[in-house]
């Protein structure tokens, strides 16, 4: 399961790094607020995808933001609630699973994590069956379910 939920994560930092997923609010598309990359960090995602990893924490007292949006994937176009900020996901060193990239996005994009927000779906469950690999390995017959997250990038300060 958790496996799942990485590369789940990892699919959305991507399409909202490279622009490939579409979301508008209310009928109006969102104003951009992408975190200022580094030029090492863009490289490094346009060549080593499957190095990417993020340690995702809990948020205690998040906002709710309460929006209508309307989300676009590869599996359908829904309209949510954005709800209240769920997870912080920061840049991580992972070790044990040999990937040949291991710590190489927590050096070159420090300042890059994503913030994800609960949803309220208003679709059923999809039950379309996938196969998903990631470094961990390749997992068939996982069901897609119903919309959980939209998580996006963002940058952090410490207060």
């Amino acid at each position: 399961m958790r496996a799942r939920h990485i590369a789940v994560v990892t699919v959305v930092a991507a399409l909202t790094l490279l622009g490939s997923g579409v979301i508008f609010g209310d009928g109006q598309a969102l104003a951009k607020r992408d975190p200022i990359l580094s030029q090492t960090c863009l490289n490094f995602l346009a060549a080593n995808f499957f190095g990417v990893n993020f340690k995702c924490y809990t948020l205690a007292n998040g906002e709710n933001i309460a929006q209508g949006v309307t989300l676009v994937d590869q599996f359908d176009t829904e309209h949510v609630t954005v709800r209240q900020s769920q997870l912080v996901c920061t840049p991580a060193d992972k070790s044990g699973v040999p990937d040949g990239v291991n710590g190489a996005f927590f050096e070159a994009c420090p300042e890059f994590h994503l913030k994800c927000y609960n949803v309220v779906p208003t679709q059923p469950p999809l039950g379309e069956e996938v196969t998903l690999t990631d470094q961990f390995g390749i997992e068939t017959g996982v069901k897609v379910q119903a919309t959980q997250y939209l998580c996006e990038g963002a940058t952090k300060s410490v207060d």
